[in-house]
């Protein structure tokens, strides 16, 4: 359910209806807008409101050409770098953005709450890096008074540290959901799987002994690498468990025992997953 909840007069209604739907073990993806990330769009909503109300669609649309080619430099949405739609979505994307006659914004405590509403529990963000207060901040001291928090209030953190996003994408089951929900790295049986990239498109781009930096909305990430990190993803083809993928490395790395592994492909599916391109399932059955 993606861009749909935040445009619902009953938001808490909608998702309450979805969860109805889930099969027995389910689950969902949602998307909704992130209010700090849209700094400014709802201001320029209220303003327009006030000045448009009376106008046809079209009419709409040319007044915010020439409202926004005459903002000053200190209002918030001429400030904000992180929304764009309406530069590159031509008039829809300006309607959808600052015209929309029902729009919401959320921050991550609100969407728990309209989460547990439903009867659901998040299971994660994506990108998770993106919900990770660390991929932020350095200071030690700063970094202890983190780990302290709970998951939930780690996320809400880090959101409030990065204060760029624009929308929320996150994966919720029924909060009695009867098994393990989520795939972990610490599972020898999960099965890895790329998105995207081919395992050696991505692969060719990992320099041994380098880490692996991104650039998301303004924010640099870093990653370091494991030493196997390339061999890895060669061979992760959606189909080889955790476990396969060390019986091949076995070949050319006989003294790699399985903790010593498992290990760095934690470390792996840390950068990998935290920038939404290496995920886990578990195999059918």
């Amino acid at each position: 359910c993606c861009g749909v909840l935040h445009h619902l007069a009953d938001p808490a209604q909608g998702l309450k209806a979805l969860a109805g739907l889930l099969a027995p073990g389910g689950g969902m993806g949602l998307m909704v807008y992130g209010t700090l990330g849209r700094a400014g769009v709802y201001s320029m909503q209220a303003l327009l409101r006030m000045l448009t109300d009376a106008d046809g669609d079209e009419a709409k649309v040319a007044f915010v050409r020439r409202l926004l080619d005459d903002l000053p430099a200190t209002n918030a949405f001429k400030r904000n770098p992180f929304v764009g739609d309406h530069l590159s979505g031509g008039d829809a994307g300006l309607f959808d953005l600052l015209l929309h006659s029902r729009d919401r914004a959320y921050r991550v405590p609100e969407i728990a709450e309209l989460a547990a509403a439903a009867g659901l529990r998040i299971t994660a963000f994506v990108e998770p890096a993106r919900y990770d207060p660390a991929s932020y901040v350095k200071d030690p001291a700063i970094l202890e008074r983190l780990a302290g928090l709970d998951r939930l209030e780690r996320w809400a953190a880090a959101e409030l540290i990065a204060g760029n996003m624009t929308k929320h994408v996150f994966y919720a089951v029924e909060a009695d959901h009867p098994g393990p929900a989520v795939a972990t790295a610490d599972d020898a049986n999960a099965v890895a799987h790329l998105r995207l990239e081919a395992g050696e498109d991505l692969a060719a781009g990992i320099k041994p002994g380098r880490a692996l930096t991104a650039t998301i909305d303004g924010v640099s990430l870093r990653f370091p690498l494991p030493p196997l990190a390339r061999a890895m993803v060669e061979r992760i083809d959606g189909t080889r468990s955790l476990a396969d993928i060390h019986a091949q490395l076995l070949e050319a790395n006989p003294d790699l025992e399985r903790d010593a592994f498992m290990d760095q492909f934690a470390r792996l599916y840390a950068a990998l997953n935290g920038l939404g391109k290496l995920y886990l399932s578990y195999p059918p059955g």
